[in-house]
């Protein structure tokens, strides 16, 4: 099976290959370290964020929807489903202002290069800064919820 998996994608790779090359993105290589930067500080924003919506669960009953709220907001205001350059100016300002564009939208703008080394550079120092506090939000939350958590039963 291996033998004619090889043999017939192969062909088919090669002539998408062929026929798209001239919609391939090739960053440079400053992009691509800029890019992986990013994408460390994209994974350090995603933590702190599942710590602070862990966390609110010492504090709710239920807290599946306001972790499907987490997970819509990073969606949507992250530039995964929708770029945030084609959102409206209000909500553009909006997205630009909240720590999610850091997750999606940064990181894919900075490999395909629409950030110029400047821009790239103050993106990514904004967002250590948001990891910076959204980790002190999350160790507070954490820390004040393991203070009033009480277990009940095996």
């Amino acid at each position: 099976k291996l033998f004619h998996v090889f043999f017939l994608l192969t062909p088919i790779l090669m002539g998408l290959l062929f026929f798209l090359k001239n919609y391939i993105v090739y960053p440079t290589l400053i992009n691509s370290i800029l890019f992986v930067v990013s994408l460390f500080s994209a994974f350090m924003i995603q933590y702190s964020l599942s710590v602070i919506a862990t966390a609110v669960a010492f504090y709710l009953e239920q807290s599946s929807a306001f972790l499907h709220a987490k997970w819509m907001l990073e969606n949507v205001a992250g530039g995964y489903i929708i770029p945030i350059s084609i959102f409206p100016l209000w909500l553009q300002t909006v997205a630009n202002v909240l720590p999610f564009k850091y997750l999606y939208y940064v990181p894919a703008s900075m490999f395909l290069g629409k950030f110029s080394f400047s821009q790239s550079i103050q993106q990514i120092l904004i967002s250590f800064i948001w990891v910076g506090v959204l980790l002190l939000i999350g160790h507070a939350f954490w820390k004040q919820g393991v203070k009033r958590y009480s277990g009940v039963g095996g």
